[in-house]
Protein backbone atom coordinates (compact mmCIF):
# COMPACT_ATOMS: atom_id res chain seq x y z
CA UNK A 1 0.00 0.00 0.00
CA UNK A 2 1.01 3.62 -0.57
CA UNK A 3 -0.54 6.48 1.39
CA UNK A 4 -0.65 9.95 -0.18
CA UNK A 5 -1.72 13.22 1.44
CA UNK A 6 -3.78 14.51 -1.46
CA UNK A 7 -4.86 18.12 -1.93
CA UNK A 8 -8.61 18.34 -1.32
CA UNK A 9 -8.94 14.67 -0.32
CA UNK A 10 -6.61 14.12 2.64
CA UNK A 11 -4.89 10.78 3.20
CA UNK A 12 -5.52 8.41 0.29
CA UNK A 13 -4.41 4.78 0.11
CA UNK A 14 -3.39 3.15 -3.16
CA UNK A 15 -3.22 -0.63 -3.40
CA UNK A 16 -0.17 -2.68 -4.45
CA UNK A 17 -1.59 -3.35 -7.93
CA UNK A 18 -2.09 0.32 -8.75
CA UNK A 19 0.14 1.72 -11.50
CA UNK A 20 1.71 5.02 -10.43
CA UNK A 21 2.41 7.60 -13.14
CA UNK A 22 4.33 10.53 -11.66
CA UNK A 23 4.27 13.43 -14.15
CA UNK A 24 6.15 16.72 -14.50
CA UNK A 25 6.20 19.19 -17.36
CA UNK A 26 8.93 21.01 -19.24
CA UNK A 27 8.69 24.35 -20.99
CA UNK A 28 5.35 26.08 -21.58
CA UNK A 29 2.43 25.04 -23.75
CA UNK A 30 2.59 28.35 -25.64
CA UNK A 31 6.16 27.47 -26.78
CA UNK A 32 6.89 31.18 -27.24
CA UNK A 33 10.14 31.46 -25.26
CA UNK A 34 12.90 31.76 -27.88
CA UNK A 35 15.39 30.16 -25.49
CA UNK A 36 13.09 27.28 -24.59
CA UNK A 37 10.42 26.95 -27.34
CA UNK A 38 9.18 23.55 -26.17
CA UNK A 39 6.44 21.93 -24.17
CA UNK A 40 6.26 18.39 -22.95
CA UNK A 41 5.75 15.91 -20.16
CA UNK A 42 8.01 13.43 -18.44
CA UNK A 43 6.69 10.46 -16.48
CA UNK A 44 8.13 8.01 -13.97
CA UNK A 45 5.95 4.90 -14.12
CA UNK A 46 5.98 2.07 -11.57
CA UNK A 47 3.50 -0.18 -9.73
CA UNK A 48 2.90 0.63 -6.06
CA UNK A 49 4.32 -2.75 -4.99
CA UNK A 50 7.78 -1.98 -6.43
CA UNK A 51 7.82 1.79 -6.01
CA UNK A 52 9.75 1.91 -2.74
CA UNK A 53 12.29 -0.72 -3.81
CA UNK A 54 12.90 0.52 -7.36
CA UNK A 55 12.49 4.30 -7.00
CA UNK A 56 12.41 5.56 -3.41
CA UNK A 57 15.35 3.63 -1.95
CA UNK A 58 17.83 4.15 -4.84
CA UNK A 59 16.83 7.79 -5.28
CA UNK A 60 17.32 8.57 -1.60
CA UNK A 61 20.59 6.63 -1.57
CA UNK A 62 21.78 8.79 -4.48
CA UNK A 63 20.91 11.97 -2.59
CA UNK A 64 22.53 10.67 0.58
CA UNK A 65 25.73 9.85 -1.31
CA UNK A 66 26.06 13.11 -3.26
CA UNK A 67 24.16 15.64 -1.13
CA UNK A 68 24.63 14.15 2.33
CA UNK A 69 20.88 14.13 2.98
CA UNK A 70 18.42 11.55 1.59
CA UNK A 71 15.52 13.95 2.22
CA UNK A 72 17.08 16.92 0.39
CA UNK A 73 15.03 18.32 -2.48
CA UNK A 74 16.71 17.94 -5.86
CA UNK A 75 15.51 19.45 -9.13
CA UNK A 76 16.99 19.11 -12.60
CA UNK A 77 17.23 22.84 -13.34
CA UNK A 78 19.31 23.40 -10.19
CA UNK A 79 21.83 20.58 -10.70
CA UNK A 80 25.46 21.68 -10.52
CA UNK A 81 26.77 20.61 -13.94
CA UNK A 82 30.29 20.92 -12.59
CA UNK A 83 29.69 18.24 -9.97
CA UNK A 84 30.97 15.16 -11.79
CA UNK A 85 30.14 12.88 -8.85
CA UNK A 86 26.49 13.94 -8.96
CA UNK A 87 26.29 13.62 -12.75
CA UNK A 88 27.80 10.13 -12.64
CA UNK A 89 25.38 9.11 -9.89
CA UNK A 90 22.40 10.37 -11.90
CA UNK A 91 23.66 8.55 -14.98
CA UNK A 92 23.96 5.30 -13.02
CA UNK A 93 20.51 5.73 -11.43
CA UNK A 94 18.76 6.03 -14.79
CA UNK A 95 20.86 3.41 -16.57
CA UNK A 96 20.01 0.79 -13.94
CA UNK A 97 16.60 1.93 -12.66
CA UNK A 98 13.86 -0.71 -12.89
CA UNK A 99 11.04 1.70 -13.70
CA UNK A 100 9.42 2.98 -16.88
CA UNK A 101 10.24 6.43 -18.16
CA UNK A 102 8.23 8.33 -20.80
CA UNK A 103 8.81 11.68 -22.49
CA UNK A 104 6.48 13.42 -24.97
CA UNK A 105 7.57 16.80 -26.32
CA UNK A 106 6.72 19.33 -29.03
CA UNK A 107 8.17 22.69 -30.05
CA UNK A 108 7.36 26.01 -31.68
CA UNK A 109 8.26 24.55 -35.08
CA UNK A 110 5.68 21.75 -34.75
CA UNK A 111 2.44 22.14 -36.66
CA UNK A 112 -0.84 21.86 -34.75
CA UNK A 113 -4.33 22.14 -36.22
CA UNK A 114 -5.31 24.00 -33.06
CA UNK A 115 -3.35 25.22 -30.09
CA UNK A 116 -6.16 23.88 -27.93
CA UNK A 117 -4.97 20.38 -28.83
CA UNK A 118 -1.43 20.76 -27.49
CA UNK A 119 -1.93 19.94 -23.80
CA UNK A 120 -4.61 17.24 -24.14
CA UNK A 121 -2.83 15.43 -26.97
CA UNK A 122 0.58 15.53 -25.29
CA UNK A 123 -1.03 14.33 -22.05
CA UNK A 124 -2.92 11.46 -23.65
CA UNK A 125 0.07 10.30 -25.68
CA UNK A 126 2.11 10.28 -22.49
CA UNK A 127 -0.60 8.25 -20.77
CA UNK A 128 -0.95 5.77 -23.62
CA UNK A 129 2.82 5.23 -23.88
CA UNK A 130 3.07 4.72 -20.12
CA UNK A 131 0.31 2.13 -20.18
CA UNK A 132 1.65 0.40 -23.31
CA UNK A 133 5.09 0.00 -21.73
CA UNK A 134 3.43 -1.37 -18.56
CA UNK A 135 1.52 -4.18 -20.25
CA UNK A 136 3.58 -6.87 -18.50
CA UNK A 137 2.91 -5.39 -15.08
CA UNK A 138 0.10 -6.87 -12.99
CA UNK A 139 -2.09 -3.82 -12.33
CA UNK A 140 -5.78 -3.09 -12.03
CA UNK A 141 -5.82 0.62 -11.29
CA UNK A 142 -4.09 3.75 -12.67
CA UNK A 143 -3.08 6.80 -10.62
CA UNK A 144 -1.52 9.90 -12.16
CA UNK A 145 0.31 12.06 -9.61
CA UNK A 146 0.94 15.71 -10.46
CA UNK A 147 2.35 18.74 -8.75
CA UNK A 148 -0.56 21.08 -8.15
CA UNK A 149 -0.32 24.50 -9.79
CA UNK A 150 -2.83 26.71 -11.66
CA UNK A 151 -1.60 25.74 -15.14
CA UNK A 152 -1.69 22.02 -14.36
CA UNK A 153 -5.07 22.20 -12.68
CA UNK A 154 -6.67 24.13 -15.56
CA UNK A 155 -5.25 22.35 -18.62
CA UNK A 156 -3.57 19.04 -17.80
CA UNK A 157 -5.93 17.52 -15.25
CA UNK A 158 -9.08 17.66 -17.44
CA UNK A 159 -7.17 16.00 -20.29
CA UNK A 160 -6.46 12.81 -18.36
CA UNK A 161 -8.80 12.55 -15.38
CA UNK A 162 -11.40 9.88 -16.07
CA UNK A 163 -9.61 8.57 -19.17
CA UNK A 164 -10.92 5.01 -19.76
CA UNK A 165 -8.61 2.01 -19.46
CA UNK A 166 -9.30 -1.65 -20.09
CA UNK A 167 -7.15 -4.67 -19.40
CA UNK A 168 -6.88 -8.03 -17.69
CA UNK A 169 -6.01 -8.74 -14.05
CA UNK A 170 -5.20 -12.31 -13.02
CA UNK A 171 -7.17 -13.67 -15.97
CA UNK A 172 -10.23 -11.45 -15.46
CA UNK A 173 -10.99 -8.53 -17.83
CA UNK A 174 -11.51 -5.17 -16.18
CA UNK A 175 -12.25 -1.56 -17.03
CA UNK A 176 -11.24 1.44 -14.99
CA UNK A 177 -10.63 5.15 -15.36
CA UNK A 178 -7.49 7.15 -14.67
CA UNK A 179 -7.48 8.85 -11.28
CA UNK A 180 -5.52 12.07 -10.78
CA UNK A 181 -3.97 13.11 -7.47
CA UNK A 182 -2.63 16.62 -6.91
CA UNK A 183 -0.19 18.01 -4.42
CA UNK A 184 3.16 19.74 -3.93
CA UNK A 185 6.34 17.79 -4.73
CA UNK A 186 6.20 16.47 -1.17
CA UNK A 187 3.03 14.53 -2.10
CA UNK A 188 5.11 11.84 -3.75
CA UNK A 189 8.48 13.55 -3.51
CA UNK A 190 10.70 10.82 -4.91
CA UNK A 191 8.57 9.92 -7.92
CA UNK A 192 7.90 13.55 -8.80
CA UNK A 193 11.59 14.45 -8.51
CA UNK A 194 12.49 11.59 -10.84
CA UNK A 195 9.77 12.71 -13.27
CA UNK A 196 11.30 16.20 -13.19
CA UNK A 197 14.63 14.81 -14.43
CA UNK A 198 12.87 12.74 -17.11
CA UNK A 199 10.97 15.81 -18.34
CA UNK A 200 14.16 17.87 -18.33
CA UNK A 201 16.01 15.30 -20.48
CA UNK A 202 13.12 15.18 -22.95
CA UNK A 203 12.90 18.98 -23.07
CA UNK A 204 16.62 19.41 -23.78
CA UNK A 205 16.38 16.86 -26.58
CA UNK A 206 13.40 18.74 -28.06
CA UNK A 207 15.30 22.04 -27.94
CA UNK A 208 18.11 20.46 -29.92
CA UNK A 209 15.66 19.17 -32.53
CA UNK A 210 13.95 22.57 -32.80
CA UNK A 211 17.36 24.25 -33.26
CA UNK A 212 18.43 21.78 -35.94
CA UNK A 213 21.07 20.14 -33.76
CA UNK A 214 19.94 16.65 -34.72
CA UNK A 215 23.41 15.16 -34.37
CA UNK A 216 23.90 16.46 -30.85
CA UNK A 217 24.35 13.54 -28.43
CA UNK A 218 22.86 14.43 -25.07
CA UNK A 219 24.18 12.40 -22.13
CA UNK A 220 21.04 12.93 -20.04
CA UNK A 221 18.74 11.76 -22.85
CA UNK A 222 20.97 8.74 -23.48
CA UNK A 223 20.92 7.74 -19.81
CA UNK A 224 17.21 8.29 -19.25
CA UNK A 225 15.76 6.93 -22.49
CA UNK A 226 18.35 5.01 -24.52
CA UNK A 227 19.99 2.85 -21.86
CA UNK A 228 16.90 0.70 -21.17
CA UNK A 229 14.86 0.76 -24.40
CA UNK A 230 12.33 -1.82 -23.19
CA UNK A 231 11.38 0.52 -20.34
CA UNK A 232 11.51 3.85 -22.16
CA UNK A 233 9.97 5.96 -24.88
CA UNK A 234 10.65 9.56 -25.83
CA UNK A 235 8.59 11.05 -28.66
CA UNK A 236 8.84 14.36 -30.49
CA UNK A 237 5.48 15.45 -31.90
CA UNK A 238 6.03 17.20 -35.24
CA UNK A 239 2.44 17.72 -36.36
CA UNK A 240 -1.15 17.08 -35.35
CA UNK A 241 -3.69 18.07 -37.98
CA UNK A 242 -6.65 15.93 -36.97
CA UNK A 243 -7.73 14.00 -33.92
CA UNK A 244 -10.13 11.10 -34.17
CA UNK A 245 -13.00 11.05 -31.71
CA UNK A 246 -13.57 7.96 -29.60
CA UNK A 247 -11.54 4.88 -30.34
CA UNK A 248 -10.65 1.98 -28.11
CA UNK A 249 -9.10 2.85 -24.74
CA UNK A 250 -5.55 1.66 -24.14
CA UNK A 251 -5.04 -1.75 -22.57
CA UNK A 252 -2.85 -2.76 -19.63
Amino acid sequence: MLTLDVVGAGLTELGPNCLLIFVDDTGHEARSDVKNPVYGLGACVVPVRTYVENVVHPWRQLKSDVLGDPQAAMHAHAVDRGNSHLLEALDEFFRTGAFIRVGIVTSASSKWQSEDLVVPQIARRMLEDAIRLSQKAVVNDIAVILESNPRTNQALVPAIRGYPIRGEFQGTPFRTIVKVYLGPKTLGADGLEVADFIANAAGGWARDIAAGRLGNKRKDHAAVFESLPSLARCEYVKAVFAVKNGGAPPEV
